[in-house]
């Protein structure tokens, strides 16, 4: 039986519209044998604009690096006006109410947000999506902030002068018996090496020479003749940057090598002159062991490295690595409490 014997007495308005209904609802529906229709998926996607326009919930989870870094140095007032323009008002009053800035909204917990914000479920929610985005900048901010800077200590000679017993100025009279200097080589130099330490990474810079040329091995300079005028072009040098996060170091220790004392047997002409004593100072050893967790499908592989610092900085950046290391330890934890939901403002 079709629509027009069903519909009766219907007018015939009434039976325009019902077929046009019909038509919609075969055209939207696809049989798939005698009993099993099924609605096609297009059909019932909602393409209404207004359905689409972010709330102020969303708009606060799309928040940009530049804002979310500005927001951290902003006071109570600054934190309102924020999340106002966000039109996020009641989570702005809350925070105030409690006292949080930009500089410590960052720890926020779970359990803050949940048990003593009287937020809503979607502002809860809006706002654990939008403190993740200011964790990773909070965090990278910090990144960049060093807590020492040193650079490679070599080694170092200072000379004691011991006086001859002849006047100074005969000596000129025996310049014949003067001893010959040493060889004064030129030899290039790689840049010092460079360590600097972050609140969750330990930076090391070194250099190495770009073709592959042991850096332990003096690189001696070729000096040309008084008749060539060709200068030797400076080999070139590569940088390189390891960083290494805090979390995988397992020991820190140093090790402060004594002075060397050289004492010089004075020949004739330096008992009449003069000559000195030589103290050769060492760079002390701080060790690093660490983890390092390879690439993707590599077992992890305890490694060492050594910095080479100013004796007696030795204790003070050792001290300073391992305070480091225990604080970025404990902010893991911090982190992991948080996700979790520990803590209160009450």
């Amino acid at each position: 039986m079709d629509l027009r014997e069903r519909s009766g007495s219907v007018s015939s308005g009434e039976d325009n519209r019902i077929k046009h209904v019909a038509t919609g609802v075969l055209d939207s529906v696809t049989t798939i044998g005698p009993f099993h229709p099924v609605v096609d998926e297009h059909e019932i996607i909602l393409e209404d604009p207004q359905y689409y326009f972010p709330s102020a919930n969303e708009a606060l989870t799309r928040v940009s690096y530049r804002e979310a870094k500005a927001m951290l140095g902003l006071n109570e007032l600054g934190i309102q006006h924020f999340f106002e323009s966000k039109r996020c008002p009641e989570i702005g009053e809350a925070l105030k109410k409690h006292g949080v800035i930009g500089s410590t909204i960052a720890l926020l917990t779970n359990s803050n947000i949940e048990r003593d914000l009287g937020l809503t479920i979607g502002q809860q929610l809006a706002l654990k999506s939008f403190l993740k985005r200011v964790r990773l900048v909070e965090r990278s901010g910090r990144r960049k902030e060093p807590i020492f800077v040193e650079e490679e200590f070599g080694r170092t000679k200072t000379y004691s002068p011991i006086d001859g017993c002849c006047p100074s100025f005969l000596e000129p009279l025996f310049c014949l018996c003067r001893p010959s200097k040493g060889d004064d080589t030129d030899i290039w130099e790689l840049p010092k090496s460079k360590y600097c330490l972050t609140t969750d990474s330990l930076k090391l810079i070194d250099s190495a020479w770009a073709d592959g040329a042991p850096a332990d091995v003096d690189r001696v300079r070729i000096v040309s003749d008084c008749c060539s005028s060709r200068i030797e072009d400076p080999p070139q040098s590569l940088t390189r940057t390891d960083n290494i996060d805090l979390l995988t170091l397992q020991d820190v220790d140093s090790f402060v090598l004594s002075p060397t004392k050289r004492r010089t047997r004075p020949t004739c002409y330096q008992s009449c002159w003069g000559y000195h004593h030589t103290t050769v100072t060492h760079p002390a050893h701080v060790v690093v062991t660490y983890v390092d967790a390879g690439e993707q499908g590599q077992q992890p592989q305890r490694k060492q490295i050594v910095l080479k610092v100013e004796p007696n900085k030795a204790e003070e950046i050792t001290q300073n690595i391992l305070a480091g290391m225990e604080e970025a330890r404990g902010g893991a934890v911090n982190d992991t409490a948080g996700t979790n939901g520990n803590g209160s403002l009450m």
